[in-house]
């Protein structure tokens, strides 16, 4: 079976030490719900281990990092904060809320680190002190096949930081304006696009200027990409926001959250099955109170493994 590098089949993902409404970043998302549910954190947990035990059924390698800060309920989301690449590169961004940027100072990027080889580190977190933030994979959606980094203008996502991170990967930066229902910006582009191998979905209706729609759609064209269209109610239902993930025998998988699945048409289901499986995962409690899916959970990894020496006769990275 084929493997198709610019395909990730290893994620990291950051177990919180408390999931919660995260109020910081709430006038932003609109996607946020502040419940009054008992046993928040603890349903949102048992989600986060099912989500885990599911990749790793399928033969997805999932690093797992637990924080320990209670303060930093929006950790759950690592893909804010950083993104890896070709070459053992890592980008490090400016994220917006206070209690965000903190998530840099606790285990991930040292668990990151410690199992795979980084080369080479972007430190964008220098912007934040400017008031410019570009928050990861959340900002950027990246074509890594025709090296685009699509992304939608917002509060999170400047343009001066977006051309650095083109500049130093030699992409280029494909920057549009999308509006919700209510015509106000949408926080995160990966909430109204995702690619997989031969297709993309996006939120055609958000996009107002006829011009950049038309070169939208052109440079989908240009890519090999077949354009599917997704409605507002399938991006209040997370379908915008899903990731395809391969495991170590190149099988694909479009990991997807049980509300996005069930509110995809026949029609989208079956373009996406010709490419790719679905796994669907119930994350229900994490999307409504944190306002974000299961893309976010999950930060690819295109790092060089460490190198695995046997202890015990169980591997251990060195």
């Amino acid at each position: 079976m084929l493997v198709h590098h610019h395909i990730a089949h290893s994620v990291l993902m950051v177990r919180p030490a408390k999931f919660s409404f995260n109020p910081e970043t709430s006038s932003s998302n609109s996607f946020q719900n502040k419940l009054e549910v008992e046993k928040v954190s603890d349903i949102a947990l048992e989600e986060f281990d099912g989500v885990v035990d599911q990749l790793r059924n399928e033969g997805i390698e999932v690093i797992v990092s637990q924080s320990d800060d209670l303060l930093a309920p929006d950790c759950i989301f690592p893909n804010n904060c950083f993104s890896t690449h070709e070459k053992n590169k890592l980008f490090i961004y400016p994220m917006m809320a206070a209690n965000r940027q903190r998530e840099r100072n606790g285990n991930m990027l040292v668990d990151l680190k410690n199992n795979f080889e980084v080369d080479e580190i972007h430190d964008l977190s220098k912007y934040e002190k400017q008031f410019l933030f570009l928050e990861g994979t959340g900002s950027i959606v990246f074509d890594h096949l025709q090296k685009i980094a699509y992304a939608i203008r917002s509060p999170r996502t400047n343009e001066v930081v977006l051309q650095e991170v083109c500049f130093a990967l030699n992409y280029t930066p494909f920057l549009f304006t999308c509006i919700d229902v209510h015509q106000q910006p949408i926080y995160h582009t990966n909430v109204i696009m995702n690619m997989g191998l031969g297709y993309v979905m996006y939120y055609e209706d958000g996009i107002i200027d006829p011009i950049e729609k038309d070169k939208l759609l052109h440079s989908f064209k240009n890519g090999n990409l077949e354009a599917i269209s997704i409605t507002w109610n399938q991006v209040l239902h997370f379908c915008g926001n899903m990731l395809q993930l391969q495991n170590k025998e190149g099988k694909l998988f479009t990991v997807c959250s049980s509300s996005a699945y069930q509110n995809l048409t026949l029609e989208q289901k079956g373009l996406i099955s010709k490419r790719s499986n679905f796994l669907v995962v119930d994350i229900r409690m994490i999307e409504k109170i944190g306002g974000g899916g299961i893309r976010c959970m999950l930060a690819e990894v295109f790092l060089k493994p460490r190198r695995v020496k046997h202890v015990d006769g169980f591997p251990e990275r060195t």
